[in-house]
């Protein structure tokens, strides 16, 4: 719900969204029929990890475990061949997931289309060590393995998390948790990637979220509870704001444009567009830690178990001693005292289906330099390149392409640390964007060239450079067993021998 950075990365998406304040609980005999009118009690309780209660219709748990043929089975026999959407729902899994490939580690199953099962050896250390990360912080491990599901395209993704195709391009929706399960969309489906790596851990925030307090979190709490965490297996402090979700905050403060919490529920997918979207995770995430760097983060876990028997508006009361809506106000009291720096020219943090040129990156007013610079830049009319690209800088400082642009004119110009300068800036200003990662790492020690082409693959692994470039820098490190495995990869994205 993630995505988060932002990535779009809806974690409770549509469905806990709107379930957020029913509190689950037990049926007092196991069901032998379900219908329409009880799934949603079924699901609440399946969203709280409540998978092995003995009340709970096969054919839930096994839409949990991913096994669709099984559920389908239980379900007509529990329904009396009554037609549900539930049984169109799982008719459809059922031909989306053929022929997954499916990977396993300590605590998670990874299901993906045979030619991405390579992402399991990246997807499946993530989530480990996310899971390993909150244990320490919210003291909660889910029982059994949980299922993760990578889906091949747009099509596939909108039948497996019930979004419209309508809502996944309106909101940039790449990522949800339903159903107990995690399922986002490949980055191959997207020019540009995404941070996927992210994605998954986002989304199993929102399943430990889900089962601490029994699916009765509100909804902007949930999402910013796991777009503050999501980065946080790789970094600390969390790197829960870009630099251009900084300022997009600064500039919804100063216009007074920022979206009342209320307006979120019941899932940000119903935003009018990205740019709300990606203002409302900004907003909650920033909220989040507010509350974490003053409370604290045993605080926090207190209050996902109030929760649970409280629900979250009292439980909040309960923890925090302010209510939600007090501490709305107190947030933005405190939002407004931040002084970051604006950025000018960075890219936006939405989530692009489509191949866009690269004037879609480049404000109107320094095109036509950076046309003239590229002209010249072809002649081998280096210098006067250079002053072209400069002056659009100028303008905007911080963007990506054109700071790409300037840096290859450096390096034609045998001036390679302006050129690695021209490089950090550009990952330092725009740290979803692949291209200046795998860039940079050409001039810096295997070592370093290791972490920035990791940086790249986290967000777009189907790029065969990336592969290669690791291949090479494990190798000059020594280590040869990685080195082997990426080449391999490499070989098989490219085809080539």
């Amino acid at each position: 719900m993630w995505s988060f950075k932002n990535f779009l990365l809806i974690g409770t998406g549509i469905f806990v969204g709107a379930l957020a304040s029913l509190r689950a609980h037990q049926i007092e005999t196991p069901a032998d029929q379900i219908n329409d009118a009880q799934l949603s009690s079924f699901f609440t309780q399946l969203e709280s990890g409540q998978i092995d209660s003995p009340n709970l219709p096969k054919s839930i748990v096994y839409l949990g475990k991913s096994e669709y043929e099984l559920a389908f089975e239980a379900l007509t026999k529990e329904s009396g061949q009554e037609e549900t959407w539930f049984k169109d729902y799982l008719a459809g899994m059922i031909s989306v997931s053929s022929g997954t490939v499916k990977n396993e580690s300590l605590h998670f199953i990874l299901l993906t289309p045979p030619d991405q099962a390579f992402l399991s050896r990246y997807a499946l250390p993530t989530l480990e060590r996310m899971g390993e990360h909150l244990e320490k912080i919210l003291h909660h491990r889910p029982k059994g393995k949980i299922t993760v599901e990578i889906y091949p395209d747009k099509v596939s993704f909108s039948k497996a998390s019930t979004l419209s195709d309508e809502t996944l391009e309106r909101s940039g929706a790449i990522g949800i948790c339903k159903f107990h399960r995690l399922m986002i969309l490949s980055p191959q489906a997207l020019p540009l990637g995404y941070r996927w790596l992210d994605t998954l851990a986002h989304e199993y925030t929102h399943l430990i979220i889900n089962e601490i307090s029994q699916a009765r979190m509100e909804l902007w709490l949930h999402e910013g509870i796991a777009r503050y965490f999501d980065t946080s297996y790789r970094a600390q402090p969390p790197l829960f704001l870009t630099p251009a979700g900084k300022t997009q905050l600064m500039e919804a403060v100063e216009k007074k444009e920022l979206i009342p919490f209320s307006r979120m529920s019941p899932s940000m997918v119903y935003l009018k567009n990205q740019e709300e979207v990606s203002l409302a995770f900004a907003e909650v995430a920033h909220a989040i830690s507010v509350l974490v760097a003053e409370k604290g983060g045993e605080k926090l876990f207190s209050f996902l178990k109030f929760s649970a028997t409280e629900g979250s508006r009292k439980a909040f009361q309960l923890a925090y001693g302010i209510s939600p809506d007090e501490f709305e106000n107190y947030w933005k009291e405190k939002l407004a005292q931040e002084k970051w720096d604006k950025t000018k020219g960075a890219m936006t943090d939405d989530i692009r289906f489509r191949q866009a040129d690269e004037t879609a990156f480049i404000g109107a007013s320094v095109q036509g330099q950076v046309r003239l610079g590229d002209k010249m830049r072809q002649k081998g009319l280096w210098e006067g390149a250079l002053i072209q690209y400069r002056r659009a800088l100028e303008e905007e400082p911080d963007n990506a392409v054109i700071l790409l642009k300037a840096a290859w004119t450096y390096l034609a110009l045998n001036n390679l640390p302006e050129a690695v300068l021209s490089l950090k800036k550009a990952v330092e200003k725009n740290p979803n964007y692949g291209t200046p990662y795998i860039e940079l790492a050409k001039y810096v020690s295997p070592k370093e060239a290791i972490s920035l082409l990791l940086e790249a693959n986290a967000i777009n692994p189907f790029n065969p450079q990336i592969h290669k470039d690791l291949a090479d820098n494990y190798a000059k490190t020594g280590e040869l067993e990685k080195s082997e495995e990426e080449k391999v990869i490499g070989v098989q994205l490219t085809g080539e021998r």
